[in-house]
């Protein structure tokens, strides 16, 4: 077996507790024990991943007075700007925006770099603001580099909230900040989107205008006969006070007279006494409270108190699931928001490649349960050209290419329309004119990247030990984040890649990197070179002044060096025979969806498979296909016809491999898709 394919070690004793309290087969028992999960409470979250156990988005730092900014700008009727970033994590943050403003009766002017403007703000954009009576800018997906911008339009009167995701450098603007990766923030959750970070804004905003908004929730449990007390406020445990008995929590009853909102949970024989304690206040029974949303969450079997009593062994922790399960059902006109905007917040996340864990994997579980059933005019037209039951891969592969693909040209303001339009003529033009777009951007990345994988073959271009570096004046500057994402995986390696294109004397690039190294952080330490940069430790951009390049390319090259050449590991979930592959295991794999950067599709190994075919198929007769001696399932290697065949002399193999279903001609069949093969 090759050194870079790692199986991941397995505990029986575990997988077995899985499959008995959740009801899995083995293989499915496995597979989450081999991604990471390895106890109740934690599988559980995996397996239901509830909007509910979202983070309190007032958790975040700066949260809490830009909504005070927002309401009173409201109150006020001061002007309201709304400033995105082009791409489709920028253009999807401004859409949610502008949806709740619509339903609040608010006018927004709204503006994002078109034509050939570079990413993030500029004195003539503000200036444009100010022009339309702006008091308030809100920025979406951008914002934390624009430090001069800024300070120009708080001269010129304008207050600006920052929404935004991207590392903060050593200096930060003046101005109100929402963003999770900002400096003293304690949001948990650091990888949302900027569409993420813009719904927990959206998310915010409605919130503050809840009755429950900024009152004390005192939470009364025992675990073990001591009494404990959870102090809430805004979906956020502010202070937990453990009592050793409940004569305890007598001494102590003039302080605690003084919560508005008193909740019980799981007290047993000492409720009574509690209640007498409190007879004053307003108290709530947490499992009554729970009987009154019935139709919202039992129904939907969102709260399973038998399985959660067998998971959840402290009254503690069921409690806060509970209440948290309660908070979120008590406004439908929150939820229907929610609702409304979730598959546009998971088309935002996908695009910009965030990983799929955590909160990621909670928004776009829903997002994609949203997209199917979706009223939004402009995507329900496009869903009609594809297939009803779309996944991940829908919007990773075909969605959010196409729609970023105006951006790309300069014509960000496309896709702008085909959010925000509603009138289905308009809306089929836009698409016509976006698809027309789709395929110019394919045409040419296809032509770009083949002569660059061609000059690297024939030695014409090197790439070394390091990373690489490739300067052309036939990319379009709008191309270089997917040529250099599409030249990472076939060099296996970091990639930077530079538009020179036009004779520009400020010229853009683009970085992408393989597993976990962090490119961004080798080039940051050359920021004052730059003219800006911002993104990810797996995706980033700049621009530059034409004459600093090749020093740029030199400090790159030499900071990363001989370390960025790691290979990729291919990391194994689980080793089977092929005869487990059929329509049933692959349809079993369902329950971990979605999947995505981070939290790849279930990836398994077979030994010693015999092989009874070899044929080629594509265009360029590049792709693979094995029949085998045992079986009929169909097995495919993309680009591996190379390969492929020369393994083919011997008859057999080891290969590693992903598994889905092959629709054609209405017939269904199981298909391996081969990664390695040794």
């Amino acid at each position: 077996m090759k050194s870079n394919w790692v199986v991941k070690d397995l505990n029986e004793e575990i997988v077995n507790e899985f499959s008995a309290v959740f009801g899995l087969n083995k293989y499915q028992s496995s597979i989450l024990y081999a991604k990471g999960i390895s106890s109740l409470p934690s599988a559980y979250n995996y397996l239901n991943p509830k909007l509910s156990a979202l983070y309190s988005p007032f958790l975040m730092k700066g949260m809490i007075d830009a909504v005070y900014r927002i309401r009173e700008a409201i109150q006020k009727s001061e002007g309201i700007g709304i400033f995105s970033d082009s791409d489709l994590d920028g253009l999807t943050s401004m859409t949610i925006l502008n949806s709740l403003f619509d339903k609040m009766g608010i006018e927004t002017f709204n503006r994002y770099p078109v034509g050939g403007e570079d990413y993030g703000l500029k004195n003539k954009i503000i200036d444009e603001f100010y022009n339309n009576g702006i008091q308030l800018l809100i920025t979406l997906d951008s914002g934390m580099s624009d430090i001069e911008e800024i300070a120009y339009a708080k001269k010129l009167g304008i207050d600006v909230i920052i929404c935004d995701h991207h590392e903060a450098g050593k200096v930060i603007p003046d101005a109100l900040i929402v963003n999770p990766k900002q400096k003293g923030c304690r949001y948990p959750f650091k990888e949302l989107a900027g569409v993420g970070v813009a719904f927990k804004l959206c998310h915010a905003l409605l919130m503050s205008y809840l009755g429950n908004f900024n009152r004390l929730f005192l939470l009364i449990t025992k675990d073990d006969d001591k009494i404990i007390l959870f102090y809430i406020r805004n979906g956020i445990i502010e202070k937990i006070k453990t009592l050793d008995n409940i004569f305890e929590l007598r001494r102590q009853q003039e302080s605690l007279k003084k919560q508005d909102n008193i909740l019980l949970f799981a007290l047993g024989k000492d409720e009574d006494l509690v209640r007498k304690l409190f007879c004053n206040n307003s108290i709530h029974n947490l499992n009554i409270l729970l009987e009154d949303f019935s139709d919202n969450i039992k129904s939907n079997k969102l709260i399973n108190n038998e399985l959660l009593k067998k998971i959840f062994r402290k009254n503690s922790d069921f409690a806060n699931i509970i209440f948290s399960e309660i908070e979120y059902n008590i406004s439908k006109k929150i939820k229907d928001y929610i609702s409304s905007i979730i598959g546009l917040v998971s088309i935002g996340t996908i695009a910009d490649i965030m990983p799929i864990y955590g909160e990621n994997r909670i928004i776009v579980h829903h997002g994609v349960q949203s997209i199917r059933r979706t009223k939004h005019p402009g995507l329900s037209l496009l869903l009609k050209k594809m297939r009803s039951n779309i996944c991940t891969k829908d919007i990773a592969w075909n969605i959010s290419p196409l729609l970023n693909s105006p951006g790309r040209f300069g014509k960000s303001n496309l896709t702008a329309q085909f959010f925000l339009e509603r009138n289905p003529k308009n809306l089929q033009l836009i698409l016509d004119e976006i698809g027309k777009i789709n395929e110019e951007r394919r045409k040419i990345i296809s032509e770009i990247y083949t002569g660059i994988v061609h000059s690297i073959e024939n030695g014409e271009i090197s790439i070394g030990d390091g990373l690489l570096f490739i300067q052309s004046d036939k990319i379009p500057d709008g191309l270089v984040g997917l040529l250099a994402n599409q030249l990472t995986r076939f060099v296996n390696r970091p990639v930077i890649v530079v538009s020179l294109l036009g004779n520009k004397k400020i010229i853009k690039g683009s970085g992408r990197t393989i597993g976990n190294y962090n490119l961004l952080s080798v080039v940051e330490p050359f920021a004052d070179m730059f003219e800006k940069i911002g993104g990810h430790p797996k995706a980033f951009g700049f621009s530059a002044l034409l004459e600093n390049i090749e020093a740029i390319k030199e400090k790159v090259e030499r900071a990363a060096g001989k370390s960025c050449k790691l290979g990729y590991e291919h990391i194994i979930d689980l080793e089977i025979s092929l005869d487990a592959v059929d329509l049933e295991f692959i349809s079993d794999l369902s329950l971990f969806e979605p999947c995505g950067y981070k939290n790849e599709e279930p990836v398994f190994l077979t030994r010693d498979v015999n092989i009874k075919k070899f044929f080629r198929f594509g265009t360029n007769m590049n792709h693979g296909k094995y029949k085998l001696a045992d079986s009929h399932i169909e097995i495919i290697g993309w680009n591996m016809a190379d390969v492929m065949e020369k393994h083919f002399k011997h008859r057999r193999a080891d290969m590693i491999y992903r598994v889905e279903r092959n629709e054609f001609n209405g017939f269904v069949s199981p298909r391996v898709i081969i990664l390695d093969i040794d």
